[in-house]
């Protein structure tokens, strides 16, 4: 709570299921607590028991309780009456070690958010991929679902569900073309296979840091460490390390939803609404703009992609 957020692990008795849904504190200060859901990890959908005014659950399938679906942000409102207003505290950087989960945090609503822990349910964040906001938009982080554009379900939305629910939609790694490996099945990971871990943390006025590891998610990769250095306010350092036994081919995604400019070599522009991102690419400097394959012209979005062939890769980006 003192950092403004809050985590709430929901475990479901005799289902091989759990979620974890963050909660950060928005709107303006005032009687009671605004909580606000801007980020889900990793549900996208789950049965909940609801609760009526006197605090009475209904069963799942009854008047109030059933399956609840949700893609976008939901809100609730816990008043007390007796509480002064106070204004939130300011954001600093911290690490949420259970979770797997690193925010670094700057000025202005600067949030990176870097994930490499334990699987948890029906994941989404893949090992080491990050997310970029600013003043509450997402200049760069992991793709929303896409449509098929069909009235039914279909093999075509199969298909799109494994690339953007996949690790192509993700700012991390592809090995070989192919994505990460999964623990478990669609609904459930194993607990004890960690494919991922957070090394090291750092935060100071000045600078923070982060390091992931994230090699065992990769069946050709040995190792594969990414740094990350805020240099505050204005600057992140992005170092990747991929080590493999034999040869292996390695490209480097970074998502957007937003427009996105190629300039110069090796430099493109990320245009958000009031804010942007010069991303300049140093290792290797040939950058490519791809397309995302969404069925629907209003659901295609541009990334950038770095490849590097070889055992021993290295890249660099500043953001």
């Amino acid at each position: 709570a003192s950092q403004g957020t809050a985590w709430f692990q929901i475990n479901k008795a005799d289902l091989l299921d759990s979620a974890m849904v963050r909660f950060s504190a928005g709107g303006n200060p005032g009687p009671g607590l605004h909580l606000a859901a801007v980020e889900l990890f990793p549900l996208l959908g789950a049965d909940f028991l609801q609760c009526d005014g006197d605090g009475q659950t209904a069963p799942l399938g009854g008047a109030l309780g059933g399956q609840v679906w949700f893609d976008g942000p939901w809100e609730y409102l816990w008043y007390e009456e007796q509480l002064p207003p106070v204004p939130p505290p300011p954001h600093s950087s911290l690490h949420l070690e259970d979770a797997g989960l690193v925010f670094l945090r700057g000025e202005e609503g600067v949030e990176l958010r870097l994930r490499a822990g334990p699987a948890m349910g029906k994941d989404r964040g893949d090992q080491n991929g990050f997310a970029l906001r600013v003043a509450g938009q997402v200049l760069c982080g992991e793709l929303p679902e896409a449509a098929s554009g069909e009235p039914e379900l279909s093999q075509r939305q199969y298909e799109l569900d494994n690339y953007f629910l996949n690790t192509f939609a993700c700012n991390t790694l592809l090995v070989e073309g192919q994505p990460q490996r999964r623990t478990g099945g669609q609904w459930r990971a194993d607990p004890r296979t960690h494919q991922g871990s957070i090394e090291g943390f750092f935060s100071s006025g000045v600078l923070d840091f982060v390091a992931g590891e994230a090699g065992q998610a990769y069946p050709a990769l040995r190792g594969f460490r990414r740094r990350i250095a805020y240099i505050k306010p204005d600057y992140f350092v992005v170092a990747d390390q991929v080590e493999a036994p034999s040869p292996v081919e390695a490209e480097w995604l970074l998502h957007t939803t937003c427009p996105l400019e190629v300039a110069e070599e090796g430099r493109a522009y990320i245009q958000g609404e009031g804010c942007g991102l010069e991303v300049h690419c140093l290792q290797p400097s040939q950058v490519l703009r791809q397309q995302t394959p969404a069925a629907l012209e209003a659901e295609r979005t541009e990334y950038l992609s770095l490849s590097q062939s070889g055992e021993r890769l290295h890249f660099l980006a500043v953001l």
